[in-house]
Order: C-alpha cells, then structure tokens, then sequence
C-alpha cells in the first residue's frame, strides 16, 4: 500500500471544516495528486432519502466527465439522506491510463447518518463500457475512504459477476472501523482475472450514541488496467476526490 502514501489531497471546504469532529481513513484521508483532463466539468450528482430523490435506479450512469466507465445504481442507501455523485479524475499523463481514477461518493445531509438512523445499505454495479472508445479492459484494484466519528464503522463487499449484472464470487471485504483499530480499506482486484463488472455493496454502520457514532461521508475509488500483472505506473492514489468538480484541479495538499 505504499503507493496511497505517495502523495496527499486536500478534501473540499465542506469536509475540512468538519475534520476535528471526524476520524480519516487510511490514518488521515492519504490522497494523491491529481489532475482533470478537460476545463471546467460539472459533477454527476444525485440526491437520495428526503422528500424529492433524484437518484434513479436499474439505468447505467456515465461519470464526468464521461469516460469508459458506467455505473448503474441497484439499491440507493437504505437510510439516511444526501447525495452521491461518480467523478472521473484524469491523473497525469492526460489520457486513459492506469493512473487515472474514479469515485463513488456518497455524502449524508442535511445531517449525517446517526445511530437513530440504524444501518444504511447501498449496492450498484460499476462496469468498463465494452463499446467505450477508448477504454482499458480490467479492473485493478477497489479503495475505500470515509468521514466517520466515534464509533461508526464501514464495510464493502466486492464481488464479481457473470457480467450481465449477477453476482458470483465475493472477492473481498473491505472494513473501516477505526474505533476498533481495523482498517482494512484497500484491495487489488488483480487484472490477470479479467474482471470488467464488479457489484459493490457498501454498509454504513453509524455506532453508538453513547460513543458518539456518525458517518458523513464514505467514497469508493477505482482503477482500471489491461490485462495481465501491472507494475504501478506512476504515484496516483486512493483517495484523491473532491466535491462539486467546478474547476480544473490544480493540485493538493493533505488536508
């Protein structure tokens, strides 16, 4: 996991501000540099909960910018409101490479999740476009980061499919629980098994009141590759993400 230390991100505003009250994943939200491909890009986003959903499920998603990756939304979070938006970040060299970097960023508002809450479940689908040109033709590998206080934990369960939308294999089981001292939120998917479908299903546990349990945000990060073992090329990272993409991202700093 050297490659998440190479280099740091600074969040967005909304998050930094909220950082005293919250544990970081992988020890402080380690990120990478990085940098959109295009101008100016308006973020995929959607709203979940509350009184006027706008996420709609059983349809495949392109990201944004559009690239060769698709997401398709099963199940929204089953408590809880906010948002969730799919982002593309470009990470240097410009162009399609195994650098580059996609989240699944899910956001509780107005409030975040509470024990009240009880236990939010989300799953979807997340696919290469076999028609994208162009495109790279595996999965690499899966990270997960989150916003979470007290004694909140988060799981991910990665599968694979029969790629038509059937899941088949539980590859791994991604946990954060850093009340616990578990932090297990990085797998690789290994490219030599060829894998251009995964189902994702994440569960967001908020604790306890007594220890004073919340989850306000958790992101899913994903790379692509071609076939067969890669050597890592270049430094890009998990966790490099960041809300409301309005302006080409310059660069980051840890937050």
């Amino acid at each position: 996991m050297n490659f998440l230390m190479s280099r740091a991100t600074l969040i967005g505003n909304r998050v930094s501000k909220s950082l005293p009250n919250v544990a970081l994943a992988a020890t402080t939200l380690v990120a990478g540099a990085s940098m959109l491909s295009g101008g100016e890009a308006q973020a995929f986003n959607c709203t979940f909960g509350g009184t006027s959903p706008t996420c709609i499920t059983g349809s495949w998603h392109a990201s944004n910018p559009a690239s060769d990756k698709l997401i398709k939304f099963l199940n929204l979070p089953s408590t809880g409101s906010g948002d969730i938006e799919f982002n593309y970040v470009d990470d240097s060299p410009a162009g399609l490479d195994p650098n580059d970097q996609w989240f699944v960023d899910v956001t509780f508002h107005p409030t975040n999740l509470m024990h009240s809450d009880g236990i939010s479940t989300f799953d979807y689908l997340i696919k290469i476009d076999p028609l994208a040109v162009p495109r790279l033709d595996v999965f690499k590998d899966v990270t997960l980061s989150a916003l979470v206080g007290g004694d909140a934990s988060l799981s991910k369960e990665i599968w694979a499919t029969n790629g038509s939308g059937t899941k088949t294999t539980l590859l791994h089981t991604l946990k954060y629980d850093p009340f616990n001292g578990i932090t297990d939120i990085h797998y690789d998917v290994a490219p030599s098994n060829g894998l251009s479908e995964l189902y994702i299903l994440d569960t967001a546990n908020a604790g306890t009141v007594v220890n004073g349990g919340n989850v306000q945000r958790y992101v899913n990060t994903f790379r692509q590759a071609v076939p067969g073992p890669l050597p890592l090329l270049g430094a890009g990272a998990a966790f490099s993400f960041t809300r409301k993409l309005r302006r080409r991202v310059k660069t980051f700093r840890m937050a």
